[in-house]
């Protein structure tokens, strides 16, 4: 099957990464407001951000769960689930939002370091 991919790809930079995250996020608050992914993938980007690893949007959910018990993560997995695509808007920036900052922060942070 050949070698792994660790032994052929090098790690990808942090801020290369933290950037990427920032830049997904901005574009789901600007096009993706209420929809039940931009949680999710806020909670990738903030698990990202605290533990170093990329890990699945269920994964991300449990431990951010786990972590806030905002009830708006569960009811994102269930209408993702569901197939049902909206959330309010305004309950998804409240929760989305302090991520999103925090992110940016790190990216700009990590770039200029």
């Amino acid at each position: 099957m050949g070698r792994p991919p660790a032994e052929l790809i090098d790690p990808i930079d942090r801020a290369v990464v933290l950037r990427a995250l920032a830049q997904s996020l901005g574009w789901h608050a600007d096009f993706d407001r209420g929809r039940p992914n931009r949680v999710l993938n806020a909670c990738r980007a903030w698990r990202y951000l605290i533990e170093g690893d990329l890990v699945s949007k269920t994964t991300a959910a449990d431990w951010a769960g786990r972590r806030t018990g905002d009830p708006v993560i569960a009811e994102a997995r269930r209408l993702r689930e569901e197939g049902r695509l909206e959330l309010d808007p305004e309950v998804v920036d409240g929760f989305t939002g302090p991520i999103q900052d925090a992110i940016q922060t790190a990216a700009v942070d990590a770039r200029a370091s």
